[in-house]
């Protein structure tokens, strides 16, 4: 039999739990330590295991799903054996587009629409298990064993994982990837949770941290324009020049987070919602009145000097007068490093 897996393409190391059996027949596998197609085929050439006298726990229907799949691998049956492991269209080796669609044959209608309000339009669990999946407990299990089995797919199709995770670095648009096995629906489930195994994952999060700053670096960039807070900066060339138009997507959805920010996607411009060209002058990105600094050290200076003369003298009521006084001339930091070195001094 491990002659006749190698002639139809399935690897022998192939997990049971990548197939489309039913949750009997895996329980009881699992219990006889039979993990993989090739231990499953040591475990039929025993002709006693499929007696439900010599094994506890398999029924009727249990052992007839078995000598089922036992009969299709060796005759060969590709049509059979499809129901079973996610078989290439042309019947040799395995597919990732074959095991997403058993992936998806194994939830209803009702878990692909909560899945889809869940991952796509990012609804919160206690607002989806009310009105499709019953309870929160039910609606977690339905996600977290979808999650599960979705990250053994993509362990196993590494391939497959290479290019949805180039496509999600850049930004690219990950509901193209999936073959036409899939519906629209389930598509955009699909895309959804493997963008969030991706952001989960460690390398995940650290680019997600490296992108986060340099998209606020270059917002900073889009500030610091006159066209900004006027007609838009077009967002296309602004990308293009510092070779990031693959990024155009992601960028455009952080901005369009940001309240002061205005994006027109279709127009392919971003603008500001403050209209004040003062924002260009006096913004984050610009550096400071040189004059302003400079009359703000000279009242410092007056105000240091009137301390000093007056210092032995003083009481708590004229020192608050004298902070009154300079405190906006001055600003509150420079009095405060006045009356430190005040303090330092020996009396």
């Amino acid at each position: 039999m491990l002659r006749v897996l190698e002639e139809i393409g399935i690897p022998a190391g192939f997990p049971l739990s990548l197939g489309n059996l039913s949750s009997r027949v895996k329980r009881l596998l699992h219990r006889e330590h039979v993990d993989t197609v090739g231990q499953l085929i040591q475990w039929f050439s025993c002709d006693s295991q499929l007696d439900g006298r010599r094994v506890r726990g398999m029924g009727r229907r249990s052992r007839e799903e078995l000598q089922v799949l036992r009969a299709a691998i060796l005759t060969r049956k590709h049509k059979v054996l499809g129901r079973f492991l996610p078989l290439a269209p042309d019947g040799h080796g395995v597919s990732f587009a074959s095991a997403m669609a058993q992936l998806f044959m194994r939830l209803s209608m009702r878990d692909v629409e909560f899945l889809l309000r869940r991952h796509h339009y990012r609804q919160t669990i206690a607002r989806d298990s009310d009105g499709v999946c019953g309870t929160r407990g039910r609606a977690g299990q339905i996600e977290s064993c979808f999650l599960r089995s979705l990250h053994l797919v993509l362990e196993w199709f590494c391939d497959e994982r290479q290019l949805l995770w180039s496509a999600w670095e850049e930004g690219t648009p990950l509901v193209e990837h999936f073959g036409d096995a899939l519906n629209s629906e389930q598509k955009q489930v699909a895309a959804s949770a493997v963008a969030r195994l991706f952001c989960e994952s460690t390398e995940g999060k650290a680019i997600q941290g490296y992108r986060r700053q340099q998209f606020r670096a270059w917002l900073d960039e889009l500030r610091a324009c006159p066209d900004f807070y006027s007609t838009g900066v077009r967002i296309g060339p602004f990308l293009r020049g510092k070779g990031a138009e693959q990024l155009q997507t992601p960028f455009l959805a952080f901005l369009a987070k940001k309240a002061h920010v205005k994006v027109q996607e279709e127009a392919g411009l971003v603008l500001s919602r403050r209209k004040s060209s003062r924002w260009v002058e006096k913004g984050p990105t610009m550096p400071a009145d040189e004059e302003m600094l400079r009359q703000m050290d000279e009242a410092a200076a007056q105000a240091q000097a009137e301390l000093q003369q007056n210092f032995s003298n003083w009481s708590a009521r004229d020192m608050a007068a004298w902070w009154t006084k300079w405190y906006a001339r001055t600003g509150h930091k420079r009095l405060g490093r006045i009356l430190v070195a005040m303090g330092k001094k020996p009396i």
